[in-house]
């Protein structure tokens, strides 16, 4: 069987639904996305260890219900 040497390989990206697209929305899904590229957050108020060591594919979506962008 072939190893991947600890390396994270996912066939499909994983598929995240934010719901909501204000100011919490938007942070959350702008720190996922910093994290799934292997990068500190960039809302991290007490965080000061490492960046993650590995990368993973997302897809996210957001939902929103008002008409347009505030």
């Amino acid at each position: 069987m072939p190893s991947n040497n600890g390396v994270l390989v996912a066939a499909r990206p994983f598929r995240v639904l934010v719901i909501g697209g204000s100011y919490g929305g938007l942070s959350a899904a702008l720190n996922l996305w910093d994290l799934s590229r292997g990068r500190l957050p960039r809302f991290n108020y007490a965080y000061d260890g490492p960046p993650p060591a590995h990368r993973i594919s997302m897809q996210t979506t957001i939902v929103d219900e008002r008409d347009g962008y505030c």
